[in-house]
């Protein structure tokens, strides 16, 4: 499933997206992360068509969130592996945490999800990040919310009307007791996806 909040101001961005929300949606609704899981882009740098894919992680190509080098999938989740092993010895732990706790998901698949662009881009690799081509920034004014699931579509429009309406309830409650037209031109879309083959 994918929506777009069109006309969000920067200050009611940063509210809006809060983490925090978007964790307790993960880990309640999404079933921490293994029912659905919440991705957010700047629309304006999103490139539509989308579809989404699965591919021999060798051929994934992305350049993950905070990060400015591409990467094949197969390597960033080695990496990562191989960095929340050292965290948990280091900390003494008998488990990980943070996105080290969902390499589980993708342990072991011949091929791994994907959100591609027109170009073919990977914007999104699904349980694990984001890419950093289409981040959020202090300047978005348009937001793209996409929710995947390898279980239901059925999950992920609970989980997006959820989103979404915590998302008008921080705008509501911001413009609640004002005269002003604020709420007027803001919409949300939600829409849903096509594979390659147009399902």
């Amino acid at each position: 499933m994918k929506a777009a909040v069109l006309s969000v101001e920067p200050d009611r961005l940063r509210l809006t997206m809060c983490c925090r929300k978007r964790t307790k949606l993960h880990d309640t609704l999404g079933q921490k992360r293994t029912a659905a899981t919440i991705a957010t882009h700047d629309l304006s740098l999103v490139k539509g068509p989308l579809y989404y894919d699965a591919l021999p992680p060798t051929q994934v190509l992305l350049t993950p969130l905070g990060k400015k080098k591409e990467i094949t999938a197969e390597s960033l989740v080695k990496q990562l592996w191989e960095e929340a092993e050292t965290l948990r010895k280091e900390k003494k732990r008998n488990t990980v945490s943070g996105i080290h706790k969902y390499l589980e998901l993708v342990r072991g698949c011949p091929k791994y999800p994907c959100l591609l662009d027109k170009d073919g881009q990977v914007i999104s690799f699904p349980p694990i990040t984001n890419c950093d081509p289409t981040k959020i920034s202090k300047s978005t004014k348009n937001i793209f919310i996409e929710v995947t699931s390898s279980t239901s579509q059925d999950v992920c429009k609970k989980v997006l009307d959820a989103l979404l309406r915590q998302m008008l309830d921080i705008i509501k409650s911001e413009v609640e007791g004002q005269r002003s037209p604020a709420m007027r031109g803001r919409r949300a879309q939600r829409q849903t996806p096509r594979s390659p083959r147009g399902n």
